[in-house]
């Protein structure tokens, strides 16, 4: 793997870094939080706060992470983590199966599974492990009626259930402009509110993502960190920004670096390579990026937004884009056939360049993804292509 791919790796939003800087206090008053309510046995709510892209649900995963190698050795209570993601139910009351599923191991309705865990905590059990649930994209579970996130605030209250919840969401002010006023007692106190971050956090993140990798030269990380921090301050941002940026010059500066490997010299993504792909990414419509995609990144699109329109719906889980991609390769006889890998980076390279929504940024099969690219746009795109544009005529109908 070359340094420009290893680079590309590590600046993927899926990627866990073994570290998170710029987010230390936040980090350590979760970890207080949790390492407290485990070892005392006790419930205990947290909700945690911040526009997209500040590391909410990256330093709760950091902090678990932790804790569990405390476990292992010995230095931390054993404990379930379970993590339910408002954007990945249909409705948020299968939030109850989901929880049920992870304590007992069985299926069951939402109704019987409410039912289940009304019981599960009132019973005393000595023997019971304490549960951390991470319930993320909160704003996602409310409901008119709002007894599922009622439940799910009551539960940590309730004597033995040794549960704890933390809600992450992006509103601050979520609690008191959404919630009434009997869930908002039950959340508690404990509230760890995450800023956008600065361009110096921005750029202390890049650095870090990078390290040991010399692709990009340093005041055009810079000016990377300064562009994205005065729109957002969304670490997600700047990492797509980033990698697109060494993925456009991977070629060209590949080239050029086998070109000088006897001199020592090394080529890096510049300022102007920077300012480049950001106008490009930001400027631009889409109709540009579509006609510079990859055979393959054209054809995932395609996937998707065939996907979509056979289920009706806005958006298709990547399971099944993926499902149809392979099944249209094999009766077309298409190769190369691409890995799961190689279609995880096609969703990120498609989100980096807005040219998909994303609900999760992982390694999620279930992970939901909706085109932002007119259908007509794409088909008038793909008539170019010299593989695909046989297979329009029945596509389109």
């Amino acid at each position: 793997m070359t340094t420009f791919e290893k680079a590309k790796t590590m600046l993927h939003v899926s990627a866990t870094p073994e570290s998170l800087p710029r987010r230390d206090a936040e980090r350590a008053r979760i970890s207080e939080l949790l390492g407290m309510a485990i070892l005392n046995q006790t419930g205990t709510c947290i909700y945690i706060s911040g526009v997209p892209g500040t590391g909410k649900t990256a330093t709760v995963h950091s902090v678990v992470r932790e804790l569990q190698h405390d476990e292992v050795g010995f230095d931390m209570d054993a404990f379930h983590f379970v993590e339910i993601n408002g954007m990945k139910v249909s409705d948020p009351s299968q939030s109850f199966t989901l929880l049920w599923e992870a304590l007992s191991g069985k299926k069951a309705s939402p109704r019987q599974a409410l039912t289940n865990l009304e019981e599960h905590f009132q019973t005393p059990d000595p023997t019971r492990k304490t549960t951390v649930v991470l319930v993320d994209e909160l704003d996602q579970m409310i409901t008119k009626k709002q007894d599922v996130i009622y439940n799910f605030f009551n539960w940590p209250h309730v004597a033995h259930s040794r549960l704890i919840v933390v809600a992450v969401a992006n509103t601050m002010d979520l609690p008191e402009r959404e919630l009434s006023g009997k869930i908002r007692s039950r959340l508690g106190s404990n509230r760890i509110s995450f800023t956008p971050y600065t361009w110096q956090d921005l750029e202390a993140i890049l650095q870090a993502r990078l390290e040991g990798l010399e692709v990009i030269q340093p005041l055009a990380l810079q000016r990377i960190a300064k562009s994205i921090a005065g729109v957002a301050g969304d670490a997600r941002r700047a990492l797509d920004v980033a990698r697109y940026v060494s993925d456009s010059n991977l070629e060209l500066v590949e080239k050029k670096d086998q070109a000088n490997r006897e001199s020592g010299k090394i080529e890096l993504c510049t300022m102007s390579d920077v300012h480049q792909t950001y106008t490009e990414m930001t400027n631009y419509g889409s109709n540009l990026f579509l006609k510079r995609l990859s055979f393959m990144e054209k054809f995932f699109l395609l996937g998707v937004v065939q996907c979509a329109r056979r289920a009706g719906v806005p958006d298709v889980e990547l399971d099944r884009v993926m499902q149809w991609c392979f099944d249209f390769l094999r009766q077309t006889g298409i190769t190369p056939v691409p890995s799961h890998a190689d279609f995880f980076d096609i969703v990120a390279k498609l989100y980096s360049l807005r040219l998909i929504a994303t609900e999760s940024q992982r390694y999620d099969y279930f992970q939901r993804l909706r085109s932002l690219v007119e259908n007509d746009e794409l088909l008038e795109v793909l008539k170019d292509d010299s593989v695909l544009k046989k297979y329009l005529p029945k596509l389109s109908t």
